[in-house]
């Protein structure tokens, strides 16, 4: 279960020392909203069920270049927090997983795996710069046009080639 002051940090970046949350919402949610913020109810992420399309836009950014950084990523998010918590809520994500704290390690490999098959990423396997990553075009696309949730298969290849020709 995560403090007051954990579930505020998520809200702000790791060079802030003091941050201020304002949730709005409507009369029907505000107790809902009142025991998160309490400690009352324990929150789970949701990462995982979209990582490889943010890891692609982490990629396009240049945030995250060789699996290293990725899993480096992975470790500063509130997924990997939670899964370190509650690792058997985030089992049925990870193929082969066990519930071991570990997991996450293999769920970023899993997704760049995803990803360099759909040819949105270069993941360079050999060599001096093995575990090398970088965007290709389609992965540039999806990420600045903000194409998410996407299944990976044999037909992503065209449409991003449609939108590839168009004038942005």
């Amino acid at each position: 279960m995560r403090s007051n002051s954990s579930l505020l940090d998520a809200t702000k970046r790791p060079t802030d020392k003091d941050g201020i949350a304002v949730i709005l919402c409507e009369t029907a949610l505000e107790a809902k909203y009142r025991a998160l913020v309490q400690g009352k109810t324990i929150l789970e992420s949701s990462l995982h069920l979209n990582l490889a399309e943010h890891l692609n836009s982490e990629i396009g950014l240049g945030t995250i270049n060789d699996i290293e950084s990725a899993k480096s990523w992975l470790h500063s998010t509130f997924l990997y927090q939670r899964m370190r918590r509650n690792p058997i809520h985030y089992v049925g994500s990870i193929q082969g997983s066990q519930g071991s704290r570990q997991d996450g390690d293999e769920l970023v490999s899993q997704s760049i795996a995803q990803l360099s098959q759909a040819g949105l990423v270069k993941h360079v396997e050999y060599g001096n710069k093995a575990g090398q990553l970088s965007s290709t075009q389609y992965g540039d696309i999806m990420s600045k046009v903000g194409l998410f949730s996407f299944s990976f298969s044999s037909e992503l290849t065209p449409i991003v080639s449609i939108i590839s020709a168009a004038k942005l």
